[in-house]
């Protein structure tokens, strides 16, 4: 049986992993929040310990690292480094949440701290495990590998209501913006079945990012992709709407919908979770090729909105120090 600590388990997405947890047959033995809302332990982990203060957190790791197999970092994308920095320096391995770091550079930390420590990261991909995507991306390599130009349309729209102006997730600083936050995944897959884009500064087209939007081209060597991210209801189909829909996440060739992920997919988690016990889990240079993606947008976007990541503001900083004096 497999033990984990989890920080970040008053978050949205702890649910998830809890369920998959339990559903794996594995153990969660410590959790980690500032916040204390945290009542979902009770449903299949009530003598799960809890820390609501990081340095008595971080100084459990140190001395527990022994009856610790994973911890799994939840928390806001900008503190995900300093987190997995944490584990990995108290000799635990880690499972993290999307998107890993925010910038390639954190990547590279994260890297040399794994080979330093000998333990390892497993990011969160789930959906490239999905059946759609799997079936996806099988065509589009079959197709390249006969010699055609693929051309593929692809939509990520997921509702999101005034809330996420307010959160932390709209925040570029703390999210990496809409493209890490929300686009994660759309570019992980595309990076994972078209491969690196070329040098050539037309491979990238932008319109934005804006805080809740963004658009664009990518013209890779063997096929072009004409993208959309939105959390704004108005680029849902009117179809979803009337459904009362509040995702639309597609791939289209030849305007065939040859993917549809709109639906639920936090069955996914547990999908992970199999693979891992398998020791087929996604590793740390796995995360590597869609953040790259991501930064080369950016990079391409009007005014060139490159952005200092890392060090992830104040409040990153002020955490890592008071857990790693």
């Amino acid at each position: 049986m497999k033990r984990f600590a989890i920080m970040g388990v008053a978050g949205f997405v702890a649910r998830r992993h809890l369920e998959a947890i339990h559903r794996s047959g594995g153990q969660v033995v410590a959790a980690y929040d500032p916040q204390d809302s945290v009542g979902i332990l009770d449903q299949h982990f009530p003598h799960a310990r809890f820390f609501a203060d990081g340095a008595t957190f971080a100084a459990y790791l140190r001395t527990h690292r022994d009856q610790l197999d994973y911890v799994c970092v939840l928390t806001p994308n900008h503190l995900h480094e300093a987190h997995c920095t944490l584990a990995l320096q108290a000799g635990v391995d880690v499972i993290c949440e999307k998107p890993l770091v925010i910038d390639s550079a954190g990547v590279d930390r994260l890297a040399a701290v794994a080979a330093r420590t000998g333990r390892t990261i497993h990011p969160i991909l789930q959906v490239r495990l999905h059946e759609a995507m799997l079936r996806m991306r099988e065509d589009i390599q079959q197709r390249i590998g006969q010699g055609e130009y693929v051309r593929v349309a692809t939509s990520y729209v997921t509702r999101r209501g005034p809330w996420y102006h307010v959160s932390w997730k709209s925040d570029p600083l703390r999210s990496g913006g809409i493209l890490f936050n929300l686009g994660i995944h759309l570019f992980d897959i595309l990076a994972w079945t078209f491969g690196e884009l070329p040098a050539e500064p037309d491979a990238v087209e932008v319109d934005g990012p804006y805080a809740d939007r963004a658009s664009g081209v990518l013209r890779f060597a063997r096929g072009e992709v004409r993208w959309l991210i939105s959390a704004r209801e108005d680029d849902l189909p009117a179809t979803v709407r009337a459904a009362g829909g509040y995702a639309h996440r597609v791939f289209e060739i030849g305007g065939r919908t040859v993917a549809d992920y709109s639906g639920d997919y936090s069955h996914l988690h547990h999908c992970f979770y199999r693979e891992l016990g398998t020791g087929r889990g996604a590793r740390l240079a796995d995360s590597r090729p869609g953040i790259a993606l991501i930064e080369r947008i950016l990079a391409s976007s009007p005014g060139n909105r490159q952005r200092a990541l890392w060090p992830g503001g104040s409040e990153a900083n002020a955490w890592a120090q008071r857990v790693n004096p």
